[in-house]
Protein backbone atom coordinates (compact mmCIF):
# COMPACT_ATOMS: atom_id res chain seq x y z
CA UNK A 1 0.00 0.00 0.00
CA UNK A 2 1.15 3.42 -1.02
CA UNK A 3 1.21 6.73 0.96
CA UNK A 4 2.57 9.38 2.44
CA UNK A 5 3.19 11.92 5.17
CA UNK A 6 3.52 15.42 3.86
CA UNK A 7 2.60 18.57 5.90
CA UNK A 8 0.87 21.70 5.24
CA UNK A 9 -0.47 24.51 7.47
CA UNK A 10 1.04 23.32 10.42
CA UNK A 11 -0.30 20.19 9.93
CA UNK A 12 0.53 16.53 8.91
CA UNK A 13 -1.79 14.31 6.54
CA UNK A 14 -1.44 10.66 6.00
CA UNK A 15 -2.82 10.39 1.88
CA UNK A 16 -2.62 7.85 -1.05
CA UNK A 17 -3.26 8.34 -4.38
CA UNK A 18 -6.83 8.81 -5.19
CA UNK A 19 -7.74 10.27 -1.51
CA UNK A 20 -9.49 13.53 -1.35
CA UNK A 21 -8.87 15.89 1.68
CA UNK A 22 -9.42 19.25 3.46
CA UNK A 23 -6.12 21.02 3.94
CA UNK A 24 -5.74 24.82 5.79
CA UNK A 25 -6.63 27.45 2.74
CA UNK A 26 -3.62 27.37 -0.13
CA UNK A 27 -3.20 30.71 -2.35
CA UNK A 28 -4.04 28.46 -5.25
CA UNK A 29 -7.27 28.46 -8.20
CA UNK A 30 -9.63 25.46 -8.38
CA UNK A 31 -8.74 22.93 -10.95
CA UNK A 32 -4.71 23.53 -10.76
CA UNK A 33 -2.50 21.08 -9.89
CA UNK A 34 -0.11 21.30 -7.04
CA UNK A 35 3.01 20.23 -5.85
CA UNK A 36 4.16 19.85 -1.99
CA UNK A 37 7.41 19.02 -1.58
CA UNK A 38 7.50 19.01 2.27
CA UNK A 39 7.32 15.17 2.71
CA UNK A 40 7.92 13.59 5.80
CA UNK A 41 7.51 10.02 5.12
CA UNK A 42 6.87 7.94 1.78
CA UNK A 43 5.92 4.33 1.60
CA UNK A 44 6.53 2.81 -1.81
CA UNK A 45 6.12 -1.12 -2.84
CA UNK A 46 6.22 -2.00 0.93
CA UNK A 47 9.74 -0.08 1.20
CA UNK A 48 9.31 2.98 3.62
CA UNK A 49 11.58 5.90 3.61
CA UNK A 50 11.27 8.41 6.24
CA UNK A 51 12.83 11.72 6.42
CA UNK A 52 15.18 13.72 8.66
CA UNK A 53 13.35 15.88 8.62
CA UNK A 54 12.36 15.95 4.72
CA UNK A 55 12.73 13.28 2.28
CA UNK A 56 15.20 14.32 -0.34
CA UNK A 57 13.40 15.25 -3.34
CA UNK A 58 9.96 13.35 -2.51
CA UNK A 59 6.19 15.39 -3.59
CA UNK A 60 2.83 15.09 -3.36
CA UNK A 61 0.74 15.87 -6.93
CA UNK A 62 -2.37 17.33 -5.91
CA UNK A 63 -5.40 18.64 -7.97
CA UNK A 64 -7.26 21.58 -6.31
CA UNK A 65 -11.03 20.80 -6.47
CA UNK A 66 -12.68 23.80 -4.82
CA UNK A 67 -11.87 26.04 -2.13
CA UNK A 68 -14.44 26.31 0.54
CA UNK A 69 -15.28 27.01 3.78
CA UNK A 70 -16.81 25.16 7.03
CA UNK A 71 -19.62 25.68 8.55
CA UNK A 72 -20.02 28.42 10.90
CA UNK A 73 -19.54 27.78 14.73
CA UNK A 74 -20.83 30.33 17.32
CA UNK A 75 -18.29 31.58 19.96
CA UNK A 76 -20.37 32.89 23.29
CA UNK A 77 -18.80 34.66 26.21
CA UNK A 78 -21.53 35.39 29.36
CA UNK A 79 -20.41 36.51 32.36
CA UNK A 80 -23.46 36.32 34.95
CA UNK A 81 -24.81 39.80 37.10
CA UNK A 82 -22.24 42.16 35.18
CA UNK A 83 -24.23 42.31 32.06
CA UNK A 84 -21.44 40.36 30.14
CA UNK A 85 -21.94 39.02 26.81
CA UNK A 86 -20.43 38.36 23.77
CA UNK A 87 -21.39 36.50 20.45
CA UNK A 88 -19.18 35.97 17.80
CA UNK A 89 -19.25 33.81 14.62
CA UNK A 90 -16.47 31.93 12.52
CA UNK A 91 -16.45 29.87 9.60
CA UNK A 92 -12.76 28.72 8.50
CA UNK A 93 -11.53 28.70 4.74
CA UNK A 94 -10.22 25.32 3.74
CA UNK A 95 -8.59 24.08 0.02
CA UNK A 96 -10.16 20.78 -0.86
CA UNK A 97 -7.63 18.73 -2.60
CA UNK A 98 -7.38 15.18 -4.70
CA UNK A 99 -4.49 13.72 -4.27
CA UNK A 100 -2.65 12.01 -7.89
CA UNK A 101 0.55 10.83 -7.38
CA UNK A 102 3.31 10.16 -5.15
CA UNK A 103 6.90 11.11 -6.49
CA UNK A 104 10.63 10.38 -5.36
CA UNK A 105 13.15 11.73 -6.53
CA UNK A 106 13.84 11.51 -10.12
CA UNK A 107 10.24 10.75 -11.32
CA UNK A 108 7.91 12.76 -13.32
CA UNK A 109 4.43 13.02 -13.03
CA UNK A 110 2.11 10.88 -15.37
CA UNK A 111 1.80 12.14 -18.98
CA UNK A 112 -1.92 13.00 -18.89
CA UNK A 113 -0.86 15.75 -15.94
CA UNK A 114 1.92 17.45 -17.70
CA UNK A 115 -0.24 18.84 -20.11
CA UNK A 116 -2.36 20.76 -17.14
CA UNK A 117 -0.74 24.18 -15.68
CA UNK A 118 1.30 23.24 -12.31
CA UNK A 119 1.70 25.38 -8.86
CA UNK A 120 4.48 24.98 -6.35
CA UNK A 121 4.53 25.75 -3.02
CA UNK A 122 7.09 27.30 -0.79
CA UNK A 123 7.97 24.22 1.91
CA UNK A 124 8.15 26.80 4.69
CA UNK A 125 5.49 29.95 3.94
CA UNK A 126 2.72 28.13 2.01
CA UNK A 127 3.16 30.80 -0.47
CA UNK A 128 3.30 30.30 -4.13
CA UNK A 129 6.61 30.25 -5.56
CA UNK A 130 6.07 29.03 -9.43
CA UNK A 131 2.50 30.82 -10.77
CA UNK A 132 0.66 27.64 -12.88
CA UNK A 133 0.85 29.08 -16.83
CA UNK A 134 -1.90 30.33 -18.25
CA UNK A 135 -2.68 29.25 -22.29
CA UNK A 136 -3.65 31.80 -24.95
CA UNK A 137 -6.94 31.71 -24.51
CA UNK A 138 -7.30 32.07 -20.82
CA UNK A 139 -4.58 34.79 -21.42
CA UNK A 140 -7.16 37.06 -23.44
CA UNK A 141 -10.07 36.61 -21.28
CA UNK A 142 -7.79 38.26 -18.04
CA UNK A 143 -6.79 40.57 -20.24
CA UNK A 144 -10.65 41.65 -20.94
CA UNK A 145 -11.61 41.32 -17.19
CA UNK A 146 -8.69 43.81 -16.71
CA UNK A 147 -10.52 46.29 -19.06
CA UNK A 148 -13.75 45.78 -18.03
CA UNK A 149 -12.31 46.60 -14.46
CA UNK A 150 -10.12 49.49 -15.89
CA UNK A 151 -13.47 51.32 -17.16
CA UNK A 152 -15.42 50.30 -13.64
CA UNK A 153 -12.56 52.80 -12.03
CA UNK A 154 -12.99 55.50 -13.68
CA UNK A 155 -14.02 58.59 -11.06
CA UNK A 156 -16.38 61.51 -11.60
CA UNK A 157 -15.00 64.86 -12.95
CA UNK A 158 -16.28 66.49 -10.01
CA UNK A 159 -19.59 67.97 -12.43
CA UNK A 160 -22.05 65.66 -11.23
CA UNK A 161 -23.34 65.06 -7.98
CA UNK A 162 -21.42 63.12 -5.37
CA UNK A 163 -22.80 59.86 -3.82
CA UNK A 164 -25.17 61.02 -1.54
CA UNK A 165 -27.08 63.19 -4.33
CA UNK A 166 -26.46 66.69 -2.81
CA UNK A 167 -25.89 69.02 -5.57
Amino acid sequence: MDYAIFRTGGKQYRVRPRDVIDVEKLPVDAGALIEMGEVLAISRDGNLEIGRPLVEGARVVAEVQAQTRDNKIIVFKYKRKVRYRIKRGHRQSYTRLAIRELLLEGEEPAEDWEQTAVAVLDDDSDELVEEPELEEDEEEAVDELDDTEAEDDVESDGDGPDEEGAP
